[in-house]
């Protein structure tokens, strides 16, 4: 009945991140691990609960941990929150590939975020562009033309797309 009482936990996680009581998440999963130290649904959700306190290397430690279990289903989510931490950290590179990794691992169907998630890749792209290499202008463009096939009224896209066709 240990699986019971791991998806008890689980239940009881996700609904403590969906009231944001993070701290209670922290507390909750120290019961869990003593159970089951490597509960997929538990470790993403403390990465979840670090994210939401602000301990972003505490937060990143444990989605790290979370993309490496095979077979799981929220990799993308844990992506975009890796790709959010490294561009906090000023980690571009990094963020970029999360970002595109998040964004290539997810159901876009089932996913009402997937306009910022194109954003968030836009933005990386954009300030890792090289403006004299028309190839790098494209792929920025690209991902700012995906944003709006998603959400056609994203606030400020269609002048970030006019700013970028300007250049030479």
């Amino acid at each position: 009945t240990n699986n019971k009482k791991m998806d008890a936990y689980s239940i009881a996680s996700w609904c403590l991140i969906n009231m944001k009581r993070y701290n209670d998440v922290l507390k909750y999963s120290k019961d869990a691990f003593k159970i089951n130290s490597e509960d997929h649904r538990i470790i993403e959700v403390v990465g979840e609960a670090y994210f939401y306190l602000g301990k972003n290397k505490d937060a990143l430690k444990f989605f790290q941990r979370y993309v490496n279990i095979q077979g799981i289903y929220r990799l993308g989510i844990a992506y975009f929150f890796i790709g959010e931490i490294y561009e906090g950290m000023g980690k571009y590179n990094k963020a970029e590939m999360a970002y595109l990794v998040a964004l290539r691992n997810t159901d876009y169907r089932d996913n009402p975020k997937i306009a910022l998630w194109w954003y968030k890749l836009a933005t990386m792209k954009e300030k890792l562009m090289d403006k004299t290499v028309a190839q790098e202008r494209k792929n920025v463009l690209d991902a700012y033309w995906q944003v709006l096939r998603f959400s056609p009224r994203y606030p400020g896209v269609q002048a970030k797309i006019k700013e970028i066709q300007a250049m030479k």
